[in-house]
């Protein structure tokens, strides 16, 4: 990790089984959480202390911000046409409603 770097902790649980209501997934409880400094030529616990950043995200970072869950989904395909669908169907409506 590069100084100043953040640690961060992930889980994949497998793959999702009957599809059913019912179905739960797994909970997982983090207990202890250690981590070990192998440089012998750092010194971490007489590091300066980072201060922590209170600072809020700014409007170029919720600009850059894109729903990945959204964008990757196996249903674009499908919102996509139902939107384009919908958009048609509007269409026809104005032009039905502007010839009548």
């Amino acid at each position: 990790i590069k100084p100043g770097g953040y640690l961060g902790v992930t889980a994949f649980g497998g793959k999702k089984g009957s599809g059913s209501p019912e179905e739960r997934a797994d909970m997982v409880e983090l207990v202890k959480f250690e981590v070990v400094n192998h440089d012998k030529n750092i010194n971490a616990e007489n590091a300066p202390k980072l201060e922590p950043t209170t600072a809020g995200p700014t409007d170029a970072d919720e600009e850059q911000k894109t729903d990945m869950l959204h964008e990757s989904s196996s249903f674009k395909e499908h919102r996509d046409e139902s939107d384009a669908i919908k958009d048609l169907t509007n269409m026809v409506f104005k032009l039905v409603m502007e010839t009548q």
